[in-house]
């Protein structure tokens, strides 16, 4: 059993493996999009990034295909976030 409460059957096996990675990906999604939101339009402007790009691409890509702007956001985080902590006021 790879879950507790996978094992004391609230959730089915492999459905329940499912569920825990789709709201995985549901926490990295949002958490990207919020910290994109919280951060300044200057520290964008900085490293030539766009904020609104970065909300809108992955907000709308999560809402038509799901995977797609999963990835959105992991790219955000690893790649992006990173340029933007220096210049965060």
């Amino acid at each position: 059993m790879l879950l507790p409460w996978v094992a004391m059957g609230f959730i089915p096996g492999l459905a329940g493996i499912v569920l825990l990675l789709v709201w995985c990906c549901a926490a990295v999604t949002i958490w990207a999009i919020v910290d994109a939101a919280l951060t300044p339009d200057g520290s964008f402007r900085m490293v030539g990034q766009s904020k609104v790009m970065w909300i809108a691409l992955i907000a709308g890509f999560t809402i038509a295909t799901g995977v797609i702007g999963f990835v959105l956001a992991l790219v955000y985080l690893l790649k992006v976030r990173p340029t933007l902590t220096p210049h965060r006021a």
